[in-house]
């Protein structure tokens, strides 16, 4: 109403764009003023809508899923829970109606307070899931924030898990078959064996249930005693796999790391 500017200047072409809401701070006649650079000519459809608040509901880590949903293009959806000691968690998100793009169209992340933990994950309708966060600061209250990116309105299921210790243990390296496991989503496997200076290992991976593709599912890498891989990652799926013989370059502990 007073002519000064309210955002900045927004870039756009022929693909469109999307502005995130922005409160106003006054009543009164506000402008949408599009400049066409240059010597351009043309149209454009302006839509413009009054974003309620932010969606927000409690959430429980190892109970069941919350489906979040918004409503207007801009509003984004909040789920909070509350930290307790040595807690690492994960989050898996499912039924995503928002958007038409299998790989994005939503941005998930985890925050304490406006502070992120970790990066945004893009999400789309085929779900999506954050891996296992850094131990979590016992009594802070975390967000899971839901923000459909452009016009995307719609819904999404999220689960939140409470994530053990790695599956650990101890595999022989006489051939004798291990079976290894992990119970809930972002538990790792981790299992030692003991090996010497120029030892030569295989492995075979088989009977896989973890995920649901032939191709791919889980990472799997051999860590040397200092903790660096000595092989890998790579790709194992429900067809299992085989490393074929590796010489060992130092003896004492190895680890074969699954994720």
């Amino acid at each position: 109403p007073t002519g000064t500017t309210v955002i900045a200047p927004v870039s756009f072409g022929t693909n469109g764009t999307f502005v995130e809401p922005v409160t106003l701070t006054a009543a009164g006649p506000y402008t949408v003023r599009i400049d066409p650079d240059s010597a351009y000519t043309g149209n454009v459809t302006v839509s413009l809508y009054t974003v309620p608040a932010d969606t927000s509901a409690a959430i429980t880590a190892g109970g069941a899923g919350v489906v979040a949903t918004n409503t207007v293009p801009g509003q984004n959806m909040k789920l909070t829970f509350t930290a307790v000691t040595n807690q690492r968690v994960s989050i898996k998100m499912t039924s995503v109606s928002i958007g038409s793009n299998a790989i994005s169209g939503t941005n998930v992340t985890l925050m304490k307070g406006s502070t992120t933990v970790g990066l945004p994950t893009a999400v789309g309708t085929n779900g999506g899931f954050i891996d296992t966060s850094a131990v979590l600061t016992a009594g802070a209250t975390y967000t899971i924030k839901i923000d459909p990116q452009g016009v995307n309105t719609g819904s999404m299921t999220v689960n939140l898990y409470t994530v053990p210790a790695d599956a650990t243990g101890t595999i022989l390296t006489t051939g004798a078959a291990t079976v290894v496991s992990n119970t809930v989503p972002g538990q790792n496997i981790v299992y030692s064996f003991s090996g010497t200076l120029n030892q030569r290992i295989s492995l075979d991976l088989s009977s896989v249930s973890i995920g649901s593709s032939p191709g791919g599912g889980t990472l799997v890498t051999i860590l040397k005693p200092d903790g660096t891989t000595f092989y890998g990652p790579f790709s194992l799926g429900t067809d299992g796999a085989f490393t074929d013989t590796k010489v060992l370059p130092i003896g004492g502990t190895y680890k074969i790391k699954l994720d």
